[in-house]
């Protein structure tokens, strides 16, 4: 059995060049009878050639292709678990989910680690409630990132339930120098397990040179790229700040809220890095906005504040 050590249709819009993370997020995979599967985020503007719409908010606003930015986490959930349900049925067999905890619209740091990692403990006892049937949760196994954070589990958000709880790393007496040890996976899964998930990861294999580190670059060419993201959120603030967004099968979006309202810059069906949407809006900063988006806005002069200049046609 192989687990992940990563840290959550319409075409994309011609014209566009269009132009990964560190959030807690989870990686789900299952075994069933033998096999690895998955169960159990018109005017057109001539100047830059793509429309600008918006994804959700209030009256008056309009839905981009695909999926709405959820309005708070328990819509969230719902998203994810649709996401996850229907890349399984359409074969996919690694699949992850990624968005920060600390709010919707949040960015790594603005919560404190303990209390995070606490939040998406809670949030992933919600997933697994909605997600796995009741006849499989004692064939779900989740693997937590320490066995001290098991305890806590049993302890606190997953108490009382029939999910198996159990963890990568054990402690050792090097702990406090960052040494632990890794736990192997074949002596911790059981043959009636069908449902696997990997809670917050926190391993990236971008933080390692692959001159140095040949044996994590190829991991990062052969198991990574298996990886299907079917639900992901990542906040960027500051002047060029906005969202990027996908939930399966729907493309990633690069949104930008102003007034409540996230509108859809562009949209893409690969998976960009996490400096692209940042540089896409930098460059495209005049857009032109179809009335009827103007009327979910207060005024032009909200949208200038943005960093969007909207000119009504």
């Amino acid at each position: 059995m192989a687990t992940s050590y990563c840290s959550i249709s319409n075409p994309p819009l011609s014209k566009t060049t269009f132009l990964n993370k560190q959030v807690p997020s989870w990686v789900f995979r299952t075994i069933s009878k033998g096999n690895f599967g998955i169960y159990t985020t018109k005017k057109r503007n001539l100047r830059t050639g793509f429309h600008v719409r918006a994804v959700t908010g209030g009256q008056g606003t309009r839905n981009a292709s695909g999926a709405e930015f959820p309005s708070d986490y328990t819509q969230l959930l719902v998203q994810a678990k649709e996401a996850v349900e229907s890349a399984f049925k359409d074969g996919k067999q690694l699949l992850e989910i990624e968005f920060p905890t600390a709010g919707l619209q949040s960015v790594p740091g603005d919560g404190e680690g303990g209390i995070e990692m606490t939040g998406s403990m809670l949030l992933i006892r919600e997933f697994c409630d909605r997600f796995v049937p009741a006849e499989k949760t004692t064939r779900t196994r989740i693997f937590f990132p320490e066995a001290n954070e098991v305890s806590f589990a049993r302890q606190s958000a997953f108490e009382g339930c029939s999910l198996k709880l159990d963890y990568l790393t054990k402690p050792s007496l090097f702990e406090d120098f960052g040494f632990t040890t890794k736990v192997k996976m074949s002596d911790r899964v059981r043959p009636e397990d069908e449902i696997f998930l990997v809670a917050y990861p926190y391993f990236n294999v971008n933080d390692y040179p692959p001159f140095f580190y040949p044996k994590l670059a190829e991991l990062s060419k052969t198991f990574l790229p298996k990886l299907e993201t079917v639900y992901y959120i990542h906040n960027f603030k500051g002047l060029k700040g906005g969202t990027l967004f996908r939930c399966y099968p729907n493309p990633w979006k690069v949104l930008r809220n102003i007034g409540g309202s996230f509108f859809c810059l562009h949209e893409q069906e690969e998976m960009p890095s996490l400096k692209e949407p940042k540089d896409h809006q930098a460059k495209h900063c005049s857009h032109i906005i179809e009335k009827e988006d103007l009327a979910a806005m207060e005024n032009t002069e909200q949208i200038r504040c943005a960093g969007v200049v909207a000119e009504a046609i």
